[in-house]
């Protein structure tokens, strides 16, 4: 299996990422098909979808993926299983 990572998706920002608890409008590519998809710790997930019930009354978010932590190794390990679904 072959996981392409955008160019611009280095070190710093994979510390961003986890800090932040969020990696959104992410593009992978994975076999030669691209992914776009919003990563999330558990943490920022529930802070996202209770900004989003208060203001809206609803949460919906069909790209996103709850991760442990968002960092590169994580992302690799959900599409290694994601893949063999």
């Amino acid at each position: 299996m072959q996981i392409i990572f955008p160019h611009w998706y280095d070190d710093l920002y994979e510390f961003e990422s986890e800090a932040k608890g969020c990696l959104l409008n992410f593009t992978i590519i994975v076999d030669h098909q691209e992914f776009y998809i919003n990563f999330y710790d558990s943490a920022r997930f529930g802070q996202e979808c209770e900004v989003e019930i208060k203001t809206n009354g609803y949460f919906q978010d069909s790209k996103a993926v709850i991760l442990e932590k968002v960092n590169k190794a994580n992302i690799q390990y959900y599409f290694e299983k994601f893949i063999m679904l």
